[in-house]
């Protein structure tokens, strides 16, 4: 879920469009901003299933001041509405032009995207206030209404005309004048006999009228009485006899609650399906971790295989021992910045079982190298369903989430942070709003963790641009000699149209002393870019063991082993 909560919504009298793939979330949302943007996709609220199944909750896509159509002022919902016309034309012209494709999945595209923007009626519509500017955002879209509607018979006289229009007919008529012509207006009679005739048929009809009214209530008056119980009435020649009255059992309460029972049970099998895929062993080559081979007997030396924790201090020399490459040597940084992805996959669970994280991550594989080659998507329409599927099964995971975890030791890398190190923090939680959290020092970092425990994952990832505006938060790093340190936490590659490479290469083109270390919780070889180009480290952590996080953290955060590492000589 990516904002504030806009409504919850029950099922009922609501009919789905189209099948449960084409009503994916990720889906629509992903193939609505790859073609028209995200001011287009953010248009859908995002949909979470409450536990029994029966309701949905709806959440915002931006963040912002949610208020229903019907509570905003005239002008402000004209607006609302004037806007959500221009995007679900827009919308409904990329759809049309998907289904007159050749293609099958083009054409299967094209359907749920014109599904997307149906809704059953205005209620789900609501606006949200983003910097003064009111955005229109759907809930319940891509449904129907489903409410039988009363239609009403007519049951009106058709001969209603009945006797007094015969009769205004008949009286209309006239006699002959002497000249053998019919006075003006009026109908030429045959005969006496046709009048006579007519007067009764009319006298007949009227007759007939209030009989079949009559005979309509009696049968009605009927219906209503074989409707309600023959004991309620009372009546002698009611059709049935009143049952003796049987005295009936308290009702059981495991029957009474049999349905939101088969419910929960049927919530737990999934747990515990997803759990044992969690449970499996998994066997990672982590040349990282390898631990040092024993020493041989001889004169002592500095191991080079684990980085040695080296204390970190304002009175520590700049230059100080430690295993660092050849041509590199260890100094203390001065500034830190910490850059942390607030997008939406950092909702995914901190441990991905096996099998869920080769499909997962052998999809995303192909849609970093179509961001690379500069093309949209290389994912079918199958693919693109099953990896919206994926994605909700991997929220849905037990345990903690990859932002859950990245909280808890960015928090733990603030409290181990030298005295006298300023300490700065960017977020990047969705295009065109990446946030500058602010400096904080030494005696401010209760602040900054507070700051740290209130990211929530949002929309997409604006890597590009974080790495932008992270530079110019950096005071020093002119030169080697004033090292800066950034450390950033990702999970994915930009997705928001960045080059991350080559704004890396500009910071250090402007910046020679700042390096840029990587913590990868996820398996984005596009990251490693941005590592090289500075100078700096890339490490994946995809499993969620904290205190190898923790140590991985420091390291890059410029506190000890390989973050203290920077090109000179002593």
């Amino acid at each position: 879920m990516n904002g504030d909560l806009i409504a919850t919504t029950s099922s009922e009298g609501l009919k789905p469009l189209g099948s449960q793939a084409q009503r994916s979330f990720e889906l629509v949302q992903s193939e609505i901003a790859a073609r028209l943007g995200d001011d287009h996709a953010t248009l859908f609220a995002e949909p979470i299933g409450t536990d029994y199944g029966d309701q949905t909750d709806w959440y915002a896509t931006r963040i912002g001041r949610v208020s229903r159509l019907g509570d905003l002022d005239d002008d402000i919902a004209a607006t609302v509405l004037d806007r959500l016309a221009v995007l679900v034309g827009d919308i409904r012209e990329v759809a049309g032009s998907l289904s007159a494709s050749d293609e099958s999945g083009d054409q299967r595209l094209g359907e749920a995207l014109a599904n997307a923007v149906e809704i059953p009626d205005e209620t789900a519509i609501h606006a949200i206030e983003d910097g003064g500017i009111w955005h229109p955002i759907l809930i319940n879209w891509a449904r129907a209404s489903d409410v039988q509607r009363t239609v009403r018979g007519v049951l009106t006289g058709a001969s209603r005309q009945g006797a007094g229009a015969v009769a205004g007919r008949v009286g209309s008529d006239a006699s002959p004048r002497a000249d053998g012509q019919t006075p003006s207006g009026a109908v030429p009679s045959k005969s006496a006999d046709t009048a006579t005739a007519t007067g009764v048929l009319g006298a007949m009809s009227g007759w007939l009228m209030g009989l079949g009214w009559l005979t309509l209530a009696i049968l009605c008056a009927w219906i209503v009485a074989l409707m309600l119980e023959p004991c309620g009435l009372n009546l002698s020649f009611s059709p049935s006899a009143c049952p003796e009255e049987v005295s009936q059992a308290e009702p059981d309460p495991a029957v009474a609650e049999s349905a939101v029972l088969r419910n929960r049970i049927m919530q737990l099998e999934r747990q515990i399906a997803i759990a044992d895929r969690v449970c499996q062993p998994v066997f990672e080559d982590r040349t990282d971790l390898v631990p040092p081979a024993a020493p041989q007997p001889g004169p002592p030396v500095m191991p080079t295989t684990v980085p040695t924790v080296l204390p970190a201090s304002p009175q520590t020399s700049p230059d100080v021992v430690s295993p660092c490459p050849p041509g590199q040597v260890a100094r203390e940084t001065g500034e830190l910045v910490l850059l942390v992805d607030a997008s939406g996959s950092m909702e995914i669970g901190a441990d991905i079982p096996p099998d869920m994280a080769r499909d997962y991550y052998q999809l995303m594989a192909r849609l970093e190298e179509a961001t690379q080659s500069g093309r949209r998507n290389l994912l079918n329409f199958e693919e693109s369903a099953y990896l919206g599927r994926l994605e909700g099964e991997l929220r849905d995971l037990p345990g903690p989430t990859r932002m859950d975890i990245t909280r808890d030791v960015l928090g733990d890398t603030v409290d181990q942070a030298p005295p006298g190190i300023d300490i700065s923090m960017v977020v990047f939680p969705n295009c065109n709003d990446v946030q500058d959290a602010g400096t904080f020092a030494t005696a401010q970092r209760g602040d900054l963790k507070r700051a740290i425990g209130s990211l929530r994952p949002v929309g997409k990832t604006a890597l590009a641009d974080a790495v932008r505006l992270a530079m110019g938060k950096v005071r020093g790093g002119q030169s080697v000699d004033e090292p800066a340190n950034i450390l950033l936490v990702s999970d994915g590659i930009d997705s928001c149209d960045g080059d991350p490479c080559a704004a890396a290469q500009s910071v250090k083109l402007a910046r020679p002393g700042i390096a840029i270390n990587i913590v990868d919780l996820g398996q984005s070889t596009s990251l490693e870019c941005i590592a090289r180009a500075t100078g700096g480290y890339y490490i994946q952590s995809g499993r969620g063991d904290r205190a190898e996080l923790g140590r991985i953290m420091r390291e890059a955060a410029g506190y000890e082993g390989r973050g203290l590492c920077r090109t000179g000589t002593n």
